[in-house]
């Protein structure tokens, strides 16, 4: 199936899509102008750090920072604003480097390794380049599914969540048709539910023929019915 099939089947998540609309662009802008975490309107800062639930950019469990952890990065959040502010003033260019200092920087202040938020915290600030799917391994089934329906993708480079997902954005911008970015951000993430769902389908039917076939091979005196009126 083509991604332009896929995507007529979807219905875009609106209020999803109202709240990534409504609050990125201020985290961009307080990212932009403020150094100390304290300086950033209370209920914009915690929806971009502190929120564990229902995140604008991406949420459905797919990672946060302990409170502990977010206690960590606000003392240290002079260190990481610079670093924050070079991302929010580059809305058409990647910034590699930079993206890697936050994550090594972020990674030395967390227990565990917490590439989901990291990522999310990063993709608060770039709606332009980097996507919502915020974790890697999901990131990778969206990626392989997209290339088992034909649809021609840079080659997959394992590790590296900010390549891959800057590569499946501008897929979706090159292919969706859209006013501006707030359009499509939903896409990639919906896209992938609905491989999800259509792939558990079809193994679905597959155990169920199986289990025939081998319902068949150890009984041949079975007779199979089909509903009234079909003929079976």
């Amino acid at each position: 199936m083509s991604l332009e099939n896929i995507l007529n089947e979807i219905e875009v998540w609106h209020g999803w899509q109202a709240d990534y609309k409504r609050f990125v662009p201020l985290f961009i802008e307080e990212a932009k102008t403020k150094t100390d975490w304290e300086q950033w309107d209370k209920d914009v800062f915690y929806m971009f750090l502190e929120q564990r639930g229902k995140h604008c950019v991406a949420s459905l469990q797919q990672g946060y920072f302990t409170k502990e952890e977010i206690a960590g990065i606000k003392e240290h959040w002079q260190e990481l604003a610079p670093m924050l502010k070079v991302v929010a003033e580059n809305q058409e260019q990647p910034q590699w480097d930079v993206y890697s200092k936050i994550k090594s920087f972020i990674r030395k202040l967390t227990k565990q390794d917490r590439r989901s938020a990291t990522n999310r915290l990063i993709a608060s600030l770039q709606p332009g380049l980097l996507c919502t799917v915020v974790q890697e391994g999901r990131l990778w089934e969206l990626y392989n599914n997209l290339q088992k329906c034909g649809c021609r993708l840079p080659e997959y480079t394992g590790g590296n969540w900010f390549k891959n997902s800057y590569a499946i954005l501008q897929f979706f911008k090159e292919h969706v048709p859209h006013k501006d970015i707030y359009d499509i951000i939903t896409l990639p993430w919906q896209v992938k539910i609905y491989f999800d769902v259509n792939n558990n389908t079809i193994q679905q039917k597959i155990k169920t023929m199986e289990n025939y076939i081998t319902l068949l091979k150890e009984n041949r005196n079975i007779i199979f019915n089909g509903a009234p009126g079909t003929g079976d």
